[in-house]
């Protein structure tokens, strides 16, 4: 069976839409980069972004829904969502104010927001795989 087909398409959606947002921001970057100059090490802001965005995904609470037999959300979430999207302002504020004189202080802050976007994403996943095969022993035990 695909692994599609055992996520919730709430869960589905929280995985798919920010890695599609994510993508649509590196390429924004990356046409940006033909006509703004600035240093490749720019982009080692993906892997600050990553380091922040990881910890939310892993803390999103994912179980097995036997009635539906698939994975679900375990509870809305919507704290843990809220926590990011602050943290996520306060990293670009910080960011604007502390690079604020470097032309391409925009880069960094989507750079950085693209990393904390598949972070999360990769946490998220994490979560699932855990579940996946929580759900697994305890259907061998049976």
């Amino acid at each position: 069976m695909h692994l599609r087909n055992l996520l919730h398409r709430k869960l589905l959606l929280r995985v798919t839409i920010p890695l599609i947002i994510a993508a649509v921001m590196l390429a924004a970057v990356i046409i940006d980069s033909f006509f703004t100059v600035f240093p490749a090490i720019t982009f080692a802001w993906i892997l600050v972004g990553i380091i922040i965005g990881y910890p939310f995904g892993r803390l999103t609470k994912i179980s097995w829904n036997s009635d539906k037999t698939q994975l679900v959300l375990d509870g809305s979430g919507v704290v843990l969502l809220m926590v990011y999207i602050v943290t996520s302002i306060i990293r670009v504020v910080i960011l604007r104010i502390e690079f604020g004189y470097l032309s391409y202080v925009l880069d960094i802050t989507l750079l950085g927001s693209v990393g904390g976007m598949i972070g999360r994403t990769l946490g998220m996943i994490r979560q699932i795989q855990l579940a996946l095969k929580s759900n697994r022993s305890l259907s061998h035990r049976s």
